[in-house]
């Protein structure tokens, strides 16, 4: 009964917080809540894995990969990009995200200081203007739900198969494979216009890391 109680505050607390995590708050989160939310944030977006829609609480989405994090942040009453969201003319929802993390200095590129319920931001997974240039920045964003001892980062996502697990190790960038395990996705579909320079692994693709938290 104990234990139910003092989860019940931990959840009472957090609900009374999240909503203004970037604005004035009441009283700053504390370590156990913010890790109780980053696992929530984590779990939400397992939880649309194979899913073909994404509508949370009467509010559908787009099917893509920002819509997926917006969906999640919805899902755990955090309305940062729905309320404070860096408003950018003709700008894709990845890059409207990094601009309103980036306002409150939420962006990163260390894999040392990433955590669980963490984004991905990458560069290049497809050629968005189609100029056949690697010029194509902010295309692509994913939500960390592990970290491995190896630093292989275990990400879900949006890609064109449907939400799905990717993973990502920027220490180990080139490599699909690394002791027979699967340490980098292929983001970027391969096309024969290609040019010489193109890269496709998550790795590879890596822009840097974006946070909701301190």
């Amino acid at each position: 009964m104990l234990r139910k109680l003092q989860k019940f505050f931990i959840v009472f607390c957090i609900l009374l917080c999240t909503f203004s995590l970037f604005a004035s708050q009441w009283r700053r989160l504390r370590a156990y809540e913010i890790r109780y939310l980053r696992k929530k944030i984590a779990n939400t977006a397992k939880a649309f894995i194979g899913k073909r829609n994404l509508t949370v609480k009467g509010k559908r989405f787009n099917f893509d990969c920002s819509g997926l994090v917006l969906a999640v942040m919805k899902a755990n009453n955090i309305t940062i990009f729905e309320k404070q969201a860096v408003k950018i003319k003709g700008a894709n929802g990845v890059k409207i995200i990094y601009d309103t993390l980036k306002k409150y200095n939420r962006i990163f590129r260390s894999d040392r200081r990433v955590k669980i319920g963490d984004f991905i931001f990458f560069n290049n997974t497809y050629d968005k203007n189609r100029n056949n240039r690697l010029d194509d920045f902010l295309t692509h964003i994913a939500i960390i739900v592990a970290i491995h001892k190896d630093k292989t980062i275990k990400y879900v996502h949006r890609s064109s198969r449907g939400i799905e697990y990717g993973y990502m190790n920027i220490r180990i960038k080139h490599k699909h494979k690394y002791k027979h395990k699967i340490i980098n996705s292929f983001l970027r579909a391969k096309h024969p216009k290609d040019s010489k320079a193109t890269k496709y692994l998550a790795g590879e693709l890596f822009y840097c890391f974006g946070s909701i938290f301190k």
